[in-house]
């Protein structure tokens, strides 16, 4: 019996040959806090690994965006914009650190150019994505803006050969908050506290969540890039957390900062 990916790569694999085009993701968001999200699969298994980091990164959707949506209906599916390693282009859809982040993990899985899709039904908001890292950023635009037509067909013609897969995903959904009450993500405040006898002064690190965790897998010896890979994040964001906590730990490297981690989180 095929998976859920594979049966999403059959129903796709034509239209992949065709465009040469390697990724296509369908999600939806209910107004009620459900999402579904389906995902084809290729041989390395990069479309759920880059949507799994997406919810892992709470990437899958832009707050400001997916009400943005709910107003907006459309007959036919409308361009939602364009995301490449270079820059993000849309309508609307402005090049901010949330999309730079998707850019990066997209680029990890080999999805290197996207063009996304919206429409909005009744109850609940429909997104679909298509990939390729096949073309340069310019070509990929190009063919991109010459083809609205085909890509709007496929999403049509999708919905009707995926309904048994939707009505699947629909019983089982990844629960979210309501598009009317999505906030932002709260990072949680872990305090490690100790103790500098050499200065004879108490010390304590406040890290986020996130923070403490990149920190335990580099001082178990993990790179930056095995510390992404096993957080199933990008080795940017990875970067951004160990400047924050050195920042607020005064630390000048990251050697320094990974050994007062260690010493405050044994006490």
């Amino acid at each position: 019996m095929l998976s859920v990916q594979d049966a999403v790569q059959a129903i796709c694999q034509y239209m992949f040959d065709q465009l040469d085009f390697n990724h296509f993701s369908y999600r939806r968001y209910y107004d009620d806090g459900k999402t579904i999200n389906l995902v084809n699969s290729d041989a390395d298994d990069n479309g759920r690994t880059y949507i799994k980091a997406l919810y892992g990164e709470d990437l899958y959707v832009r707050t400001e965006d997916l009400k943005r949506m709910t107003t907006r209906k459309a007959i036919t599916p409308r361009l939602m914009g364009f995301l490449t390693p270079q820059f993000g282009v849309a309508d609307g859809l402005a090049n901010a650190p949330f999309y730079r982040k998707q850019m990066e993990l997209a680029s990890l899985c080999n999805i290197g150019n996207r063009v996304g899709f919206y429409q909005r039904f009744k109850n609940y908001i429909e997104i679909s994505a298509f990939g390729s890292s096949s073309y340069e950023m310019g070509v990929f635009l190009n063919f991109c803006i010459q083809n609205l037509s085909v890509f709007q067909n496929f999403i049509q013609y999708f919905r009707t050969a995926a309904e048994d897969l939707i009505e699947m995903a629909i019983k089982d959904p990844i629960m979210l908050s309501s598009p009317s009450t999505l906030k932002s993500p709260q990072s949680s405040v872990v305090n490690f506290v100790g103790h500098d006898f050499k200065n004879n002064r108490k010390i304590t690190l406040r890290l986020t969540g996130q923070e403490a965790a990149i920190l335990q897998q580099l001082s178990k010896g993990q790179t930056f890039k095995g510390a992404a890979k096993n957080m199933l994040i990008s080795p940017r964001t990875v970067e951004n957390h160990i400047y924050s906590a050195k920042m607020k730990s005064k630390c000048n490297s990251t050697n320094e900062l990974v050994e007062l981690f260690s010493n405050l989180a044994s006490t």
